[in-house]
């Protein structure tokens, strides 16, 4: 069930039909989704282009998180003080 190989990997529906699985399988409550597209797997990139695309992926997480959390533009007490030891 598990591989990392994209192309090899069982699909969710197969998965559920495992007897493994059985368990937890019911037909009535497994809604179909649309196929992830992995296609960025396929991309021929130097080590360099990840690492820069893993930073900015960071750089944008880190710009939606401050938007959203409301103590991230100022720390809170307890980190902040514990800076100061």
């Amino acid at each position: 069930m598990l591989d990392l190989d994209a192309d090899r990997r069982i699909t969710a529906e197969q998965a559920l039909a495992h007897p493994y699985l059985a368990q937890y399988h019911d037909e009535s409550d497994e809604p179909e989704g649309e196929q992830f597209d992995d296609s960025f797997e396929n991309v021929e990139n130097t080590v360099a282009d990840w690492r820069g695309d893993a930073h900015s992926g960071l750089l944008l997480f880190q710009h939606f998180y401050h938007c959203w959390v409301p103590w991230s533009s100022s720390q809170p007490e307890s980190i902040s003080s514990s800076k100061q030891h």
